[in-house]
């Protein structure tokens, strides 16, 4: 019995000038039909179909473990036990130590017998035999199965006969692999598109998922396989005041609470999603809009009662808004001279989000726990690329922009250390416009100048106002366009007094790429000013290492689609380990945007995260709200 090959050198494969060729052809050969090969099923019997009569076998069966049941089970034949096309006569299992295949599984060494009628450890399978080699196939430091040969002749085996299954047996190892770590990146692949698609808290789609099948569903009412699409925005009552009170594992209850009984008053054949915090929509196609506004009504009517909760039994309601397309009918439109209107098949995606944004705000205006209805007929939205030009132009001389703030706190003490600042458009007839609903339009216009100078006013008038009133080394962060890093003009005169020190600037990679020399110019000059630059939405762009290589950089923004993942996936938590240890090399804060659970912050906490922003501390608010909310939480840290 041979139980260690180590002292097996190259040259013993190959015994004779005759045989070496043979030998060594058939393991090339091996190699090559194993690229092509599907599966280690398939790498198995290419062994035992094709290869192992070149060797000089009579009998040969290969195992692999069963994991689960901790079992060598045969999976491929050559000679006798070989039935059929693919299938093994009589296959037996075997247990680790149990026969020389179970010896060799366990000592994970090869094990030659050259006269098995002396060897306690043989056991007879199909018929006996003389002399019996078993090669194992290891993987990851684990045997994963055997090669097992007999013959008829002692003393049959030699070591060359070791050296060329101990080759096989590495390329099976090979293949093996390969298929593990695919079927890993496929379950990984899986989990990211589920994380990507769901959200977390309530397993509801969330706003990726909605916007995309919403996308799809216009795409279709184009093409008329759909005569009309409604989409619902709801937004909960008071879920503020009751997350203040009982706190956030009470909120967090609430919304899932709300969500199965959302779930359960609708049909499976509507689209229901959380959009985030205590926003949902409803996506409804190929439905009336009288049809429509009585899913507005069940959805009311399913949050009417008291919601009991661990802490408390609580009351809440919905806002909703619902915008509605679809298009003008013939009995609609006809008129004498044109009895069949040809119909109009365009929809914006966006327009009928915003829409039905603008309808809830509406909806929250008069009064809260109901349904406001903004319908488009065959026309236009209110705000278009036709008209949205000389909407923001307006927009601009009459003070429709609102400066809202959300704070950024440190995470250690949860005090606030500033705000961002964020843009919103009280349109008069579309209601609230959130900025993706216009900026990119803005910035194809030439306009988006304006609305950085309008914003960079607004937030020094209100930094000033902060920290005259409130605390003196509070600051604001300022998102800034890719027009403001490009015109050396924002800098001369009256405009660039008003970059100070407390002025942060927000910067995304798309702000950047365009020239991104002059970009990092411009915000190392900001930064002598005493601006501090963040790096936003860090990790979605373009290329992030590298531009933070060229770019000024004082805090690195970790995007919220890392941290929604944290507390579930193993992945979103080694990335945010990663973008600590960068932040660390680089000498840079990092801020960690999106956070909306007690869970997500004490990750953050324990992994160093030193700076947050997000629903569980606070959502964006008016800037009188904002002011309100500091004097109360400094009020509170002095009591």
């Amino acid at each position: 019995m041979i139980c260690d090959d180590s002292h097996i050198s190259s040259k013993d494969l190959l015994p004779t000038s005759e045989v070496s060729w043979s030998y060594a052809q058939a393991i090339i050969d091996f190699t090559t039909s194993v690229i092509h090969a599907s599966s280690v099923d398939e790498v198995l019997w290419l062994l035992t179909d094709e290869f192992i009569e070149i060797l000089g076998l009579e009998d040969c069966v290969v195992y692999l473990l069963d994991e689960a049941r901790q079992k060598l089970v045969q999976k491929a034949a050559y000679g006798h036990k070989k039935s059929g096309l693919a299938r093994i006569r009589n296959p037996i299992e075997l247990s680790y130590g149990e026969g020389i295949t179970g010896q060799c599984a366990e000592k994970q060494r090869s094990i030659l017998v050259s006269d098995v009628s002396t060897d306690p450890y043989y056991v007879v399978d199909d018929q006996a035999r003389m002399s019996e080699l078993a090669v194992p196939i290891i993987s990851g430091g684990k045997t994963i199965g055997v090669i097992d040969s007999e013959h008829s002749q002692k003393d049959f085996f030699q070591a060359h006969h070791i050296a060329t299954l101990r080759a096989l047996s590495s390329i099976i190892t090979t293949k093996y692999d390969r298929q593990c770590a695919l079927s890993d990146l496929q379950e990984s692949e899986s989990k990211l598109r589920r994380l990507a698609n769901f959200d977390s808290l309530s397993n509801l789609p969330n706003r990726h998922h909605f916007l995309t099948s919403l996308r799809a569903a216009t795409q279709q009412y184009e093409r008329g396989e759909l005569t009309g699409i409604g989409v619902l925005i709801i937004d909960m009552d008071r879920f503020k005041l009751i997350n203040d009170i009982y706190g956030h594992a009470a909120g967090d209850e609430l919304m899932v609470k709300v969500s199965e009984l959302f779930r359960q008053a609708l049909p499976e054949s509507l689209l229901l999603a959380r959009l985030g915090g205590d926003e949902f929509a409803v996506l409804v196609t190929d439905h009336s809009l009288v049809e429509a506004e009585a899913v507005g009504e069940a959805l009311l009517a399913a949050v009417g009662d008291p919601i009991s909760l661990t802490v408390a039994d609580v009351r809440t309601s919905a806002s909703i808004g619902l915008a509605e397309y679809h298009a003008a009918t013939a009995d609609e439109g006809a008129t004498l001279s044109n009895p069949t209107p040809i119909v109009q098949r365009e929809c914006d995606p966006t327009a009928l989000m915003r829409l039905a944004d603008g309808a809830m705000y509406r909806a929250k205006a008069s009064g809260r726990n109901r349904c406001v209805v903004s319908s488009m007929l065959g026309s236009g939205p209110v705000l278009s690329e036709l008209n949205m030009a000389a909407a923001i132009n307006t927009a601009l001389s009459t003070n429709q922009f609102e400066l809202y703030l959300q704070p950024i706190v440190e995470l250690t003490t949860q005090d606030i250390t500033g705000f961002e600042s964020l843009i919103r458009w009280a349109h008069p007839e579309a209601g609230m416009v959130l900025p993706d609903q216009f900026i990119d339009f803005a910035e194809r216009s030439g306009q988006i100048g304006a609305i950085d100078l309008y914003m960079l006013q607004q937030s020094r008038e209100c930094l000033d106002d902060l920290r005259r009133d409130l605390q003196d080394d509070i600051s604001i962060n300022l998102n800034v366009s890719a027009s403001l890093l490009s015109r050396s003009a924002w800098f001369d005169g009256p405009t660039g007094e008003l970059f100070v020190e407390g002025v942060n600037i927000e910067v995304t990679e798309r702000a950047v790429i365009a020239d991104t020399a002059r970009a990092a110019s411009m915000l190392g000059d900001l930064q002598s000013r005493g601006s501090r630059i963040f790096i936003d939405d860090f990790g979605t762009g373009y290329s992030s290492l590298s531009y933070l290589q060229m770019l000024p950089c004082d805090v690195i923004k970790i995007d919220k689609s890392f941290i929604s993942g944290l507390g579930e996936s193993e992945m979103s938590l080694s990335l945010v380990r990663l973008l600590v240890s960068l932040a660390e090399t680089m000498g840079t804060d990092l801020l960690a945007e999106g956070i909306e659970t007690r869970e997500q912050l004490e990750i953050l906490q324990g992994l160093g995260v030193g700076y947050g922003q997000g629903y569980l501390f606070a959502r964006p608010m008016p800037v009188t709200e904002a002011r309100a909310h500091l004097k109360a939480h400094l009020s509170k840290n002095q009591n």
